[in-house]
């Protein structure tokens, strides 16, 4: 045992426990301390102890470990899985599936480093322990597997160490492209094995001293070499010119499209690798103490070869599991050639067929027949009422167990071929079980069962009908998913190939007519007749649904799953031709006989000879081939019904077609004596023709048995047979006296055979040599006729035929071949042929064209009426043969090299090409029709011209190719409404290029040049599908200039033509949201840039009538590439790329701007290279400086607010009226050049890569060419053009300073200084006074940015570093120059002061408790711009003060400082005033209006504050600026608003904001504080309690003191923080002076209540006392207050919510002054609550409110409140000892007489308003008792009366008179 002291986790010792295990590592786990261990995964570890949640071990073995320093230590114990051995545990499914997710998160990692090496070996070998990973990780998620488990294990085991890769083979990548292709192929496509060797590879010879290039060995016939030309092998690549040499300089690889289209695939295959189902991470399971997932640990960093991957705080709950999204990546998708195959492909989601198999276990069968018993299973379709499937055939003893005891717990079958659309459409499908007792012919008692012994087994063999079941098969059932895995296709879910088994108990039926047993399934669907079997307990049956092919099944379960039985489907399936196939179903399905007996029929296969044909008939898979078959026996039936199915089974063709069926009926009977046999008659299985019999329902004639005939025998089962010299031979037994004319048998055939037909019309072409010549025309004729399945099956034989009949010679017959060609061909490629069948039909006649074509002769008479087609005039007569197009020519040029290997003629030629190019002219003239029937017509043609092109390279030379693509290109006119015609066309370019590295040179530039003008229209639709097909061609062409163009000299007029796309694209990614096709668009735009000289630049600008709206489309696509990256951070090649190309391509387009006249053209205006357009020579001048200076001295002024004014109006005005719109575009392109510069230099993502990578170098090159670019626009501006881009500059300069470079803060100080020159030189040549106001008021508004954004390293250092650099160079200036320095000097120190300020706002917590000092530092700041004579500044950050208030919800504040603004302005309209600089409130505007969007702001502000009466008094102001200015639409609103106030003040109740007292004591505090007290303004209704907790934030190390008198000395010199906080109430300088309210009295209470808590600065806090020692009897007399009247230094509200009391004063008050305030307060309550009710509006909530005010007045009064009153300040006493308080005691009974007179009248409402019966009505009762006791011991005086009237008169309305 040991101890682990002080470790990195703790600081206290653990007991460990000694155990002895092993474990393997699961994730990654990275020490932080001196003892813990380094994990990664794979790690192999022997586990030594143990301490909650914590081991201590050894590693014994690792993988991927960096450091083998340190092999000992501790780790949490959820990053490892335990186990007795490691052995074990790596068979272990979980160990397994993490080695192989870290395995796959490592490979691009790996596959990197091979690239640059070369390695092709290693890539190879990479590629191929990568899809074979991948395939059954897959597998293994889903299901645990042994078998998987150990082929994973062995891939890990020679894969993981790849990491250690050997040295370079011999063989090296000739482009890098094929092979990344060929791994994204790979990957796609799930392929296990390796796959084919990737080519082209390029051989490099090992001599040292070699110099030549690899070459690229191309696999080409010899016709094809002899014309195409490509390079021959061994033969040096021609040298790329310097031109090829720049793009590679430029793109860093060989083919970044290459790299590009495997990153994307990689990553979509990615997602796939980290399955689902895995472990979880450490993170999500529970936590040992102080473990990586507990509290004490942060964020695990990663290590630098996986910096880019998901780190574990992504990955809590272990690898996330696949959307269904992510799991549709791969299925219901399919390659719509969109890229070729040699690219990535575009995944386009079509409706797959899906095929399952249905694996079916009868696991028990609960009913006792007491006798044995047959169960068959088959499968029912319920919509076309037939059974689609053979039968499943299970013989099970009279106990229900198997009759083949090996079979016991093996009753299985397997169902194939079942497609989804029959599991999941209106096909209703159907499991069927009949069952079938065999026995005696009478039914036994259930429960018996009938003994052997005592009977013959004779009388046991009768097969009767007994009962059945179903069980409905629904895909849904069957395959038990939660609803997040439905996939985006209706009706699609996501299957995995294996599913759990799901056990079903089916339930027995039988019927009561056994002659409708036939029909019991469909009665047990209906429920209609049915009768239960009351001892049938049920059939229990497995039901495993499997997708996939059964190849694959049988991989997946082993050779266990390969011994179950399959069960095929009548007909051949949908999903095409899989095996070799030759069954016979004959279906017996009833019978009409003579009499009704006990009906059995016989059936046995005779040959032509009459013997019987042993094992040739199968009653179901699960029976013995047998050679005779009995049928159910249906007692006392005249017309039976069986439908009883057989198989009948002859692998020899002929001898089937000679054979017949024999059916002999027997009338059956319990003993063996009394049975007779009937009839007999039999079926041929062919017709006279030799082909099988028709797929019909067939009438077997019966004929009568003869009784004394030579040769009849007698089969084994009793059946007899007659001879067939008899009935066969003997034409007049047929009509003999043996024929039974009314009794006949129906049986129905059904032939599925892959060596058969029974189809007399493809019977006969296959024998077409052995028919005359005259019956070949009508053969022909019907030869589309045959059904397509047939045709299908016999295709070879079908094509060799019409051939040879072709080769003929005979022209009528040439004619009908031809059409027959065009048909079968069109079954091959007709959409409808394949979406049936679900087969790819197509790669079966390649396959026959390729090796089996056989037509030597047949390519002339081809051609020859394929032109005839051609020229035809209704597009229905065309569109069979441009279906079949593509095939047709490919069987006229096969013919011909045919006819050439047998004969080379020069002559032939010439007349096969002649011919050829007819048939192009032709297909030309037909793409150039403009009538809307031939539009399928040319989609046709598009869809199949295009897959002839290595055919046609074996008849033409490349440029005689590329001129016929050409001209077929040219004939078509594009019209953007045939999307269907525009796709196939797009596809067929597509094909073009991607073939184009088989032509020549001349070739590859005509096909590139021809396909990009080709594309342009397309480009510029609007279907979104066009354009990113296009981006996808465009990307392929750039593809193949990067590997196999084979004339790079022709690069710049290629790229030339590619210019002109350049808009369009660009068009393209602004219209596109993220997604892979914006990508695509992105890397394409990127890849053209790099390619592009600045002359490719200048006729793309050529191009545009708008060439500055081009440059600035540029400028910002690449804000937005930097701001949202393209490409994952982990795609450091990619991004680097993208920077450099954007890098590239801003400087080229900065130089063609300053070289050439683009930003002037065609307007006349000064060109940048300070020429005239006419080519007069200029002084070097910026076209933005429009007016000459000189001119403008005399009449401009400059405002201290920085705008320049002149007599007509403001310098800003007056230039925005003379700048065109095109100097305004050329601005704007500068402005975003500077942005961009700035971008490219903050940029993160380059950050990171210099950071992280060995791409530093780089990095830091690309950001010094950023900021010399910076620098050398800067330069090209003339100083008063400097002055319009200080707004656009200063941000950058000053964000420069953030960057931890000293070139960059250099750099940034010269500028900055330059642009301080400029503006004061320019505005001293203006007005004689150089200022500095727009630089000031920029620098202010972005330091205030700066320091706003919590994202930047703002503080004070760095900013006085920057203005001491300034200070420097102002230092520098001469003596001459001595104002410009002092202005200088003045602008660094008030910069420097302003900073201070900014920065003391932003060290406060950004918590809303710290609202209040926010705002006082702001309004700090906000005074030191006033006293400054800043204007804009106070303006501004009053404006931003402002938005932070109304942020915090202090919206009354935030309307006070809205009106301090709108103080400086009038409401006149005569001066306008400029924009603010870098504000979109304060626009160009009039004095008025400025200050009627302030008063309006303020108006919204007030409103939600509750001020609706400070909201109506700046409404009432604005109405008048819009009366005077007949305004009325803007009056009316502001009478609106005004007339919603007032409702809003009449009929809501509001609360009022709180105030609350603070004194602050103790030397705890800051001077500024200690000692002083304030009144802060509370929240609405706002508890003492809530502010004091709120109020604590602050100081939360200060103590609150629990009472309300001054503090003594003690507390105020402690060393300590003493808060004391005590709500204090609004009061007035009239209350405090004893003088009377302003606030009229007649005024109601409600009103009153506003202008109580509004407009104070006198706050009152009263505190009662008594003043004799003594107390009296009655408290009332000793109640005296002690008033404190605090005033304060700000009137409330004001634009903060707290002030510092100024004054204090203490009143005290008499008892009866108190005593008559609380009455005085009490009757104005009772009064509100009367006017309240006393009307027909009032709510119930107010009536209630108002009993509860009416009871407590009434318990007070009884209660002796009212008598203590009286015997307190009533008494002859009292007046007599304080006569000074007679006129105080007359006004306390005024109020208690008015009081009762309220309360009469509360009592009459109350009783009006009360419901009877209810609740309150019973209160009521009380309440009214009460009052009317009061009322009766309380006197009233006349003169009090009549006063109370008066006063009610006058005061009171609803009171009566």
């Amino acid at each position: 045992m040991s101890n682990i002291v002080l470790g990195s986790r703790g600081s206290t010792p653990q007991n460990w426990q000694p155990v002895k295990k092993f474990a393997i590592a699961l994730h990654t786990f990275e020490s932080e301390g001196p003892n813990e261990l380094a994990l990664s995964v794979g790690d192999e570890l022997r586990v030594e102890e143990e301490c909650v949640g914590w081991y201590k071990g050894t590693i014994l073995a690792s993988y991927y470990r960096t450091d083998a320093s340190k092999t000992v230590g501790v780790f949490p114990a959820t990053f490892v899985k335990t186990g007795a051995s490691i052995d074990a545990l790596k068979m272990d499914r979980e160990v397994i599936l993490m080695e192989s997710q870290e395995y796959l998160a490592r490979q691009d990692v790996l596959v990197d480093e091979i690239m640059e090496e070369g390695d092709v070996d290693g890539l190879m070998k990479s590629k191929e322990h990568l899809v074979k990973l991948l395939a059954l990780r897959k597998k293994l998620v889903g299901k645990e597997n042994e078998f998987w488990k150990k082929e994973m294990r062995q891939i890990l085991g020679i894969s993981i160490p790849l990491l250690e890769r050997p040295r370079k083979s011999t063989y090296q990548l000739s482009t890098s492209p094929q092979l990344l292709q060929a791994i994204g192929a790979s990957i796609e496509k799930g392929s296990i094995s390796g796959g084919s060797s990737l080519s082209p590879v390029a051989r490099v010879d090992k001599s040292p001293t070699t110099d030549r290039k690899p070459t690229v060995s191309l696999n080409r016939t010899a016709s094809a070499t002899q014309n195409i030309q490509p390079t021959p092998e061994g033969s040096p690549i021609p040298r790329k010119s310097t031109r090829a040499a720049e793009l590679k300089t430029r793109t860093g690889n060989d083919s970044i499209i290459s790299l590009y289209r495997t990153q994307t695939e990689m990553q979509k295959n990615r997602l796939l690798s980290t399955g689902t189902g895995l472990t979880k991470s450490p993170s999500a399971a529970k936590s040992p103490p102080m473990s990586p997932s507990g509290a004490n640990s942060g964020l695990r960093r990663k290590p630098p070869h996986l910096a880019h991957k998901t780190t574990s705080s992504e990955r809590v709950g272990g690898p996330p599991s696949p959307s269904s999204s992510q799991l549709n990546l791969t299925r219901g998708m399919t390659s719509l050639n969109l890229r070729g195959s040699s690219d990535v492909s575009i995944p386009v989601k079509v409706k797959e067929v899906k095929f399952y198999h249905l694996l079916v276990d009868v696991k028990a069968f609960m009913c006792a027949t007491g006798e044995p018993n047959e169960i068959s299973c088959s499968i029912y379709r319920a919509d076309t009422k037939k059974f689609i499937s053979e039968e499943f055939v299970v013989k099970m003893t009279a106990n229900g167990m198997p009759e083949d005891v090996t079979k016991i717990g093996e009753v299985k079958a397997l169902f194939t071929d079942i497609s989804e659309s029959e599991l999941t459409g209106t096909a209703e499908l159907y499991l069927v079980v009949r069952i079938t007792r065999i026995g005696k012919l009478a039914t036994p008692t259930f429960g018996t069962q009938i003994s052997s012994s005592k009977s013959s087994k004779k009388e046991f063999e009768f097969r009767r009908p007994f009962g059945g079941a179903v069980k409905l098969l629904q895909l849904s059932e069957l395959i038990p998913t939660d609803p997040s895995s439905e996939s985006e296709d209706e009706g699609s879910l996501i299957i995995p190939s294996n599913n759990p088994e799901i056990s079903s108990t089916l339930s027995i039926f039988t019927v009561e007519d056994e002659n409708e047993m036939y029909n019991l399934h469909e009665s047990i669907v209906k429920k209609h007749n049915l009768t239960t079997l009351p001892h049938a307990k049920g059939i229990v049956l497995g039901l495993q649904l499997n997708c996939g092919p059964y190849d694959e099944l049988c991989q997946q379960y082993g050779d266990k799953f390969r011994e179950i039985p399959q069960v095929s489907r009548l007909l051949f399936p949908d999903s095409g031709i899989t095996a070799v196939r030759n069954d016979f179903y004959l279906t017996l399905e009833s019978g009409k006989l003579g009499k009704s007996e006990n009906i059995q029929v016989n059936v046995v296969i005779r040959g032509e000879d009459g013997e019987v044909i042993n094992n040739s008939i199968s009653s179901g898979v699960g029976s013995n081939l047998k050679k005779e078959h009995f049928s159910l026996v249906l007692l006392k039936e005249a017309a039976p019904v069986w439908r009883d199915t057989i198989n009948v089974q002859i692998e020899n063709a002929q001898k089937f077609l000679s054979a017949h069926a024999y059916f002999t009926v027997k009338a059956c009977h319990e003993s063996s004596s009394k049975e007779k046999e009937l009839y007999f008659g039999w079926l041929p299985l062919a017709t006279s023709q030799g082909c099988a019999i028709a797929d019909l329902e067939h009438n077997v004639t019966l004929f009568s048995l003869p009784k004394e005939e030579k040769g009849i025998q007698t089969t084994e089962g009793g059946i007899t047979l007659v001879p067939v010299s008899l009935y066969l031979k003997d034409e007049s037994f047929k009509t003999g006296k043996s024929l039974r004319k009314e009794e006949f048998l129906k049986v129905r055939t059904l032939l599925t055979s892959t060596q058969l037909t029974n189809n007399v019309s493809m019977f006969q072409l296959l024998k077409w040599k052995e028919l005359s010549k005259e019956t070949l025309p009508d053969l022909l004729n019907m030869f589309t006729y045959i059904s397509t399945p047939e045709v299908l099956k016999f295709f070879k034989e079908s094509f060799d035929a019409l051939f040879a009949i072709m080769e003929t010679g005979n022209a009528d017959l040439q004619s009908l071949v031809y059409n027959a060609l065009v048909f079968m061909v069109g079954l091959f490629v007709d959409d409808k042929t394949v979406s049936v069948s679900g087969a790819q039909l197509k790669p079966v006649l390649d396959k026959y064209v390729d090796e089996q074509f056989v037509g030597k002769e047949a390519h002339l008479p081809i051609l020859r009426y394929l032109k005839e087609a051609l020229v035809r005039t209704t597009a229905s007569k065309i569109n069979p043969t441009l279906k079949s197009l593509e095939y047709l020519l490919r069987f006229a040029i096969k013919s011909r090299i045919k006819q050439k290997l047998a004969k080379d003629s020069e002559e032939d030629d010439i007349i096969f090409k002649k011919e050829l190019s007819e048939v192009f002219f032709l297909i030309n003239k037909l793409m150039e029709k403009t009538d809307a029937t031939f539009r399928g017509a040319q989609t046709y043609t598009f869809k199949n011209f295009g897959q002839l092109g290595g055919e046609m390279g074996k008849i033409y030379s490349g440029t005689e190719y590329a001129l016929i693509v050409k001209a077929f290109l040219e004939s078509m006119q594009y019209d953007a409404s045939l999307k269907l015609l525009n796709a196939e066309k797009l596809s067929f370019v597509k094909r073009i290029v991607k073939n184009s590295h088989l032509l020549n040179e001349e070739s590859q530039v005509i096909i590139f040049l021809i396909c990009i003008k080709a594309i342009l229209p397309h480009l510029k639709s609007n279907t979104e599908e066009e354009k990113s097909e296009s981006i996808s061609i465009i990307l392929d062409i750039h593809q193949k200039l990067e590997t196999t163009f084979r004339a790079p000299e022709k690069i710049p007029e290629v790229m030339i033509e590619m210019g002109k796309v350049v808009p369009m694209i660009m068009k393209h990614i602004i219209s596109l949201k993220d997604g892979p096709q914006r990508m695509d668009a992105i890397t394409c735009l990127l890849v053209t840039f790099s390619k592009m000289r600045p002359d490719d630049f200048e006729a793309m600008f050529e191009c545009d009538p708008n060439p500055v709206g081009v440059v600035l489309r540029i400028l910002k696509i690449f804000h937005s590439l930097i701001i949202l990256p393209t490409y994952p951070e982990s795609w450091v090649n990619l991004v680097l790329f993208q920077y450099t190309s954007i890098a590239q391509t801003t400087t080229q387009l900065f130089e063609i701007i300053t070289q050439t006249n683009l930003m002037t053209k065609n307007n006349g205006l000064p060109n940048f290279d300070g020429s005239e357009p006419d080519g007069r020579a200029l002084e070097i001048k910026s076209s933005f400086d429009l007016v000459k200076s000189q001119d403008l001295k005399s009449s401009f002024e400059l405002t201290r607010s920085g705008s320049l004014t002149t007599s007509g109006g403001s310098y800003h005005s007056e230039r925005k009226e003379t700048v065109s719109m095109a100097k305004s575009s050329a601005l704007d392109v500068y402005r975003h050049f500077f942005k961009l510069c700035t971008l490219f230099l903050q940029s993160k993502a380059l950050a990171e890569i210099a950071n992280s990578t060995i791409e530093s170098s780089k990095v830091d090159a690309l950001n010094k060419g950023f900021l010399q670019l910076i620098q050398n626009v800067w330069k090209t501006l003339e100083r008063s053009t400097k002055v319009e881009f200080i707004h656009t500059i200063i941000p950058i300069l000053l964000d420069f300073q953030i960057i931890p470079s000293e070139e960059f803060r250099r750099t940034a100080s010269n500028l900055y200084f330059d642009a301080m020159d400029a503006e004061y030189n320019h505005t001293e040549s203006l007005s004689g006074t150089g200022q500095l106001t727009i630089i000031e008021s920029r620098t202010f508004d972005c330091i205030r940015k700066i320091a706003e954004d919590s994202s930047k390293q703002f503080n004070e250092e760095w900013v006085d570093n920057f203005f001491s650099a300034i200070q420097t160079k102002t230092n520098e200036l001469s003596e001459e120059q001595s104002q410009q320095k002092s202005r200088f000097e003045k602008f660094v120190v008030d910069t420097k002061d302003f900073t201070g300020h900014l920065q003391e706002i932003r060290t406060l917590p950004s918590s809303s408790a710290y609202d209040e000092d926010r705002t006082a530092a702001n309004l700090k700041l906000v005074e030191y711009l006033k006293s400054t004579n800043r204007p804009e500044g106070y303006v501004t950050f009053l404006l931003n003060l402002v938005d932070n208030q109304e942020k915090s919800k202090s919206f009354t504040e935030a309307g006070e400082v809205l009106l301090l603004i709108a103080s400086l302005y009038t409401w006149s309209d005569e001066e306008k005033l400029p924009a603010i600089s870098g504000s979109k409130f304060f626009t160009e505007e009039t004095h008025g209006q400025r200050k009627e969007k302030l008063y309006m702001r303020a108006i919204e502000a007030f409103t939600k504050g509750n001020m609706w009466e400070k909201s109506l008094s700046l409404l009432k102001e604005a109405c008048i600026y819009f009366e005077n200015n007949f305004d009325y639409s803007k009056l009316s609103n502001a009478l609106e608003m005004q007339s919603s106030l007032f409702k809003r003040i009449v009929g809501e109740h509001r609360f009022f904001n709180e105030y609350f007292i603070v004194g602050f004591y103790g030397k705890g505090f800051d001077k500024n504080l200690r000692g002083k007290v304030f009144i802060y303004r509370g929240n609405e209704a706002e508890r003492r309690e809530d502010f004091v907790e709120r109020f604590m934030v602050l100081f939360p190390d200060a103590q609150v003191l629990s009472y309300s008198n001054d503090p003594p000395p003690e507390i105020m010199e402690s060393e300590q923080k003493h808060l004391q906080i005590t709500p204090v109430k609004p009061s007035s300088v009239e209350e405090l002076e004893g003088k009377p309210s302003k606030i009229p009295a007649n005024m109601p209470s409600n009103f009153q209540k506003y202008y109580k808590s509004n407009d104070v600065n006198v706050f009152l806090f009263s505190k009662p006392f008594r003043k004799t020692k003594t107390k009296s009897d009655n408290e009332f007399k000793d109640l005296w207050l002690k008033n404190t009247f605090y005033v304060t230094q700000d009137t409330f509200p004001s634009v903060q919510r707290r002030s510092l009391v100024i004054n204090r004063v203490e009143v005290e008050v008499s008892p009866i002054e108190t005593a008559v305030k609380a009455m005085k307060e009490k009757n104005t309550e009772l009064k509100d609550q009367l006017l309240k009710n006393d009307n027909s509006n009032s709510s119930p909530s107010a009536l209630q409110d108002f009993v509860m005010v009416f009871k407590g007045v009434i318990d007070a009064a009884v209660n002796g409140g009212t008598d203590r009153y009286k015997d307190a300040f009533f008494t002859e006493a009292y007046i007599s000892e304080n006569p000074q308080d007679q006129h105080y005691v007359d006004s306390l009974r005024e109020e208690l007489d008015y009081q009762n007179e309220f309360l009469d009248k509360g009592m009459e409402v109350m009783k009006r308003k009360v419901v009877k019966g209810s609740d309150m009505s019973n209160l009521l009762t009380i309440l009214e008792e009460q009052l009317n006791n009061m009322t009766q011991k309380s006197s009233r005086s006349s003169s009090t009366a009549s006063s109370l009237s008066e006063s009610s008169s006058s005061n009171y309305v609803g009171l009566p008179s």
